[in-house]
């Protein structure tokens, strides 16, 4: 029965702290293993869990040091539930409401397609006034090309090659 109540408060941080010096392991090493710095380790095993992003975290990086120690903790997480930061719901947690995020705008399609064609009937419109633009030039060049060869054939520039 002593066994049992002292097991109750034995911190999730003592009982990892006594598999690792059990096991002979360094702070360094088990925080390799983990992927975790070796501060954190230290913060876990001293129940100070300031140093994780709340209980998700805490919980995790407990249960996966305990899986590598071979150890339970699962009733001593739940025993020493005080020992945990509180359970929130807020912004960069999981359980953050959708409702506070902003709503995207729907994108009706019609009006895409529609400006879609509107600017390629515009842009054919530019496209013939640039082209009627230099045909009128070219239509000044041939008026003014057969205005030339009219007065040279009246006044006689033009070789006529005679009967022999």
């Amino acid at each position: 029965m002593a066994e049992s109540a002292e097991t109750r408060n034995t911190s999730p941080g003592e009982i990892l702290r006594g598999a690792r010096e059990l096991y002979g392991w360094s702070l360094e090493e088990v925080a390799a293993e983990l992927n975790l710095l070796p501060h954190v380790v230290e913060a876990l095993e001293a129940d100070d869990y300031s140093h994780t992003a709340g209980w998700t975290y805490a919980v995790g990086y407990l249960r996966n040091y305990a899986r590598l120690a071979g150890v339970s903790i699962e009733q001593a997480i739940a025993d020493r539930q005080e020992l945990l930061p509180p359970k929130e719901d807020g912004p960069g947690t999981m359980t953050e409401t959708a409702t506070s995020r902003p709503q995207p705008i729907p994108i009706q399609y019609r009006w895409v397609v529609t400006a879609g064609v509107l600017l390629l009937v515009v842009g054919g419109l530019y496209a013939a006034f640039l082209n009627r633009a230099s045909d009128v030039d070219r239509l000044r060049l041939d008026i003014a090309e057969e205005a030339r060869s009219q007065s040279g054939t009246a006044s006689g520039d033009n070789p006529v090659s005679e009967p022999a």
